[in-house]
């Protein structure tokens, strides 16, 4: 193996060690800390050890430099240009979807005015079916509803009553 490739994984070994030994020390401060209810001042160091070995793992990119003109260095090549690439890759599909909708333009317009369309048919079936319910419900009411009398008018005049005899209930022939 080759130097570069032997310190690619050296990294890659590095990177995944420092995730499981902070893993490590959160999980063991929190196993204490719910069994206990204690955090204490150990537990707080242990807990942001592991945060700092856990984070600073997963940045590897990150690289401080010390020393020299300049001073402390914080270099972000790789990340930089992870960003660089990213964006022109954002700028690409966005021109992508700019054809892609002017190109579409004219089915969209056809496809708005049938759904416009469709809602002005919708709206006269409903305007129509709610006439024909109200229609329906006042000859319900007309059918349902005994008829009104007006007591403002004044009554006819009536022939007189006449008494009628009604039958006896065993229905004999009547004496008189």
């Amino acid at each position: 193996m080759v130097p570069a490739d032997l310190m690619e994984w050296g990294k890659g070994i590095a990177v995944f060690g420092g995730v499981i030994a902070g893993l490590g020390v959160v999980a063991v401060t929190s196993v204490v800390w719910l069994q206990k209810q204690i955090l204490g001042f150990g537990g707080a160091t242990l807990c942001t050890l592991g945060t700092i070995m856990i984070v600073s793992s997963i940045f590897h990119n990150v690289t401080f430099a010390a020393g020299g003109a300049n001073g402390i260095n914080l270099k972000l090549a790789e990340l930089e240009n992870q960003i660089r690439e990213t964006k022109a890759a954002v700028q690409s599909t966005n021109e992508q979807f700019a054809a892609l909708r002017a190109s579409r333009q004219p089915e969209v317009a056809s496809f708005r005015s049938a759904i416009e369309q469709i809602n002005a048919k919708l709206s006269q079936v409903s305007s129509n079916s709610n006439a024909a319910l109200a229609g329906v419900q006042e000859m319900k009411m007309k059918v349902l509803s005994p008829p009104a009398f007006d007591r403002d008018q004044p009554k006819t005049q009536q022939a007189p009553f006449r008494e009628e005899k009604a039958p006896s209930p065993n229905f004999a022939p009547m004496k008189e």
